[in-house]
């Protein structure tokens, strides 16, 4: 914890990384509750997870060459962008079939955010403190985003409805992806110490 509140790229990258958590929880909370109401069938849950890992395998099998050719903050602020355009996408639904043009993106959303995830944090800490990095990856994501997305989908949800909700969370995570890419590129590089 020390480690990581000392340095603001490490504090700025893992904002990122638990708004996309909170991104994340959204979808995977109420998505199927919206197509529900929208009237989908109980097997569209399943054919939509297909969608979402077809686009994810390839880029985890591109990696190193993602890597050569973006920095891991570009990598996060695509993920940032094309959650924008996946939220977006699902508040004008109104055939529940329609779904599938947007989960391929998952695939760019969760994939580019775990290996700008893996490799930020596996290079911003010290080699003693290397299992810390993936603990901090997964707590900001998975713990921490979870959540907030949680919760403020549910408030959401609950007051505005569903198609408001994924709107509003679509600005949100916008105005995230432009705050971070330029804090990012103010920020100095962080130090490692021993």
């Amino acid at each position: 914890a020390r480690h990581v509140m000392s340095n603001p790229k490490i504090i700025n990258f893992c904002v990122g990384l638990v708004c996309m958590g909170a991104g994340y929880a959204v979808i995977a909370t109420y998505l199927y509750l919206f197509l529900q109401e929208l009237g989908a069938p109980e097997y569209l849950f399943g054919i939509c997870i297909v969608f979402t890992v077809l686009v994810e395998i390839p880029i985890f099998r591109s990696s190193k060459a993602l890597h050569e050719r973006f920095t891991a903050a570009q990598l996060l602020t695509i993920a940032l962008a094309s959650w924008c355009v996946r939220a977006c996408g699902y508040s004008i639904l109104t055939n529940p079939w329609a779904v599938l043009v947007f989960e391929p993106l998952h695939g760019i959303t969760f994939g580019f955010m775990w290996l700008a995830g893996i490799h930020f944090l596996a290079e911003s800490f010290p080699p003693q403190l290397s299992n810390s990095a993936v603990g901090v990856l997964y707590a900001a994501v998975f713990g921490l985003g979870a959540m907030v997305g949680n919760v403020a989908g549910g408030v959401l949800y609950e007051s505005a409805g569903p198609r408001w909700m994924f709107r509003w969370v679509s600005v949100v995570m916008a105005v995230v992806a432009v705050g971070f890419h330029y804090a990012d590129k103010s920020l100095a590089p962080v130090e490692i110490s021993g």
